[in-house]
């Protein structure tokens, strides 16, 4: 393990940049479903509001806090939410500041391996089969993403049956509500101090006894290239898919307004009222 303040960087890093991806190519993809959006967020929302919520409220309820009411589904147009989850925690419990960072975070983290269980459960493939990557430098180099783009050639020829398309669909519904909001970020934030400090005193006591090195790096690399291969298969799928939608749906746009403007106007009868 290397210093507090990198450690607490990579932790945050990946499940930022995911979710800028996410939030771009789900942006497109609705931009390009033109007046229908509305319906769209709502059809997608069905399958992926209730996982996004229950996630904040899973994790919330992991680090002690307390959930008063939870809404799975829920569209309101005035504030423009879909669904929400009210807990209260204590701010002077350190517990309670760190657990910020991930039930900010939940939705990505959960969602993420919502879409693993259920690829693994339906025989589809999962990306960590095909990284073998063991260090988070490794995401910029030349094998993972010859593993990346393996992977979705591998997951478009095992989408061969009724069922893995459905799970597909639910995966990329789930991807289409797995970003955090800008209040998940900012409370996720709002922890950031806690889990620095977290980080010290683990990145401390493995320099004071050093047998604990080699347990406390493992499991936190181990962690961390788990969840963000996780991570990183949900904002491929997302991405991918929603760029294959996007262009879809411009196409009907086009199409119907060259429809609509091939379309010959009727003449009034004559005597007839205007």
């Amino acid at each position: 393990m290397s210093n507090p303040i990198v450690d607490l960087t990579l932790i945050l890093a990946v499940p930022f940049l995911a979710a800028v991806i996410l939030t771009l190519a789900n942006e497109i993809y609705y931009r390009s479903l033109g007046h229908y959006r509305r319906n769209g967020v709502l059809i997608t929302g069905a399958v992926g509001t209730p996982v996004h919520e229950l996630a904040h409220a899973l994790m919330a309820i992991l680090f002690g806090m307390k959930v008063k009411k939870i809404a799975f589904y829920a569209p309101d147009p005035v504030s423009n939410t879909l669904g929400y989850v009210d807990y209260s925690y204590y701010p002077a419990r350190f517990s309670h500041k760190v657990g910020l960072v991930f039930v900010g975070l939940a939705p990505l983290i959960i969602g993420s391996y919502v879409v693993v269980v259920a690829f693994a459960l339906s025989g589809l493939p999962n990306l960590h089969s095909f990284t073998g990557f063991n260090n988070l430098n490794d995401i910029g180099g030349a094998p993972f993403w010859r593993g990346l783009v393996t992977w979705m050639q591998s997951l478009l020829t095992s989408t061969d049956s009724l069922m893995s398309g459905a799970v597909l669909s639910v995966a990329l519904m789930v991807g289409s509500h797995a970003t955090p909001s800008r209040a998940d970020l900012k409370g996720s934030m709002g922890g950031a101090v806690a889990m620095l400090a977290l980080l010290s005193c683990l990145w401390g006591l493995q320099s004071i006894w050093p047998a604990m090195h080699d347990a406390i790096g493992y499991c936190l690399r181990y962690g961390l290239f788990h969840v963000s291969t996780a991570i990183i298969q949900l904002a491929a799928l997302s991405t991918v898919a929603g760029l294959i939608l996007a262009v879809v749906g411009i196409g009907f746009r086009v199409l119907s307004v060259k429809f609509s403007q091939a379309e010959p106007k009727l003449a009034p009868a004559e005597g007839a009222p205007e």
